[in-house]
Parts: structure tokens; sequence; C-alpha cells
């Protein structure tokens, strides 16, 4: 028995939920968009400020710019992750497959 590794599909899923809420919602985007982009604004400038004082932790900086990219681009960035693990899951059911069952 062989298990389709085709049926693993979790970007269309998120596809169908993110245009429920952004119709739903049309000014949820924007205002995610917003936050986004400010916090990636934000955590630049707090770092630069850091860095100029001699204190600059580039830690807090990947966090601020990961949360706000999610926040900024979830019609890119979410599908973009969810197609990496879809490939890591195709993988991985493709390791495990038994020839000959039935």
């Amino acid at each position: 028995m062989y298990i389709r590794t085709a049926s693993v599909d979790l970007t269309t899923g998120w596809n169908k939920l993110w245009s429920a809420i952004s119709s739903a919602a049309p000014t949820f985007f924007n205002t995610l968009a917003v936050i986004g982009v400010a916090l990636i604004v934000f955590a630049v400038l707090g770092w630069i400020w850091r860095k100029w004082r001699g204190g600059a932790n580039s830690k807090n900086l990947m966090w601020g710019l990961a949360i706000g990219a999610v926040l900024a681009g979830p019609q890119l960035i979410i599908p973009a992750v969810l197609k990496i693990i879809e490939i890591v899951i195709t993988i991985i059911v493709g390791l495990l497959k038994i020839p000959g069952g039935s």
C-alpha cells in the first residue's frame, strides 16, 4: 500500500482561510500591514540606536523583523513556510513508504 504524497496540500487551505478573512474585513489586511511595517521600522531603528550606544543585540532585531514580516505579509510569508513544510512532509512520507504492501 502506497501513501499518496500528492495529498499533502497546506497552502490551499491557508489561501482559502486568508481569502475569507480578508473579504470579511477588508481593512484587516491593511491594519496588519501597517502594524508589521511599523514593527520592522522600530526594530531597525532600535537596533541602530543600540548599536550607536554600544549594546546592539541582533537577536532582538531578528525577532522584530520576523514578527513584522509575518504581520505585513500573510499572503506571501505564511504560504512560503507552509510550502516548505509540505516538502518536508512529502520527503518524510516518501521515506516511510512500504513497497509491496496491500
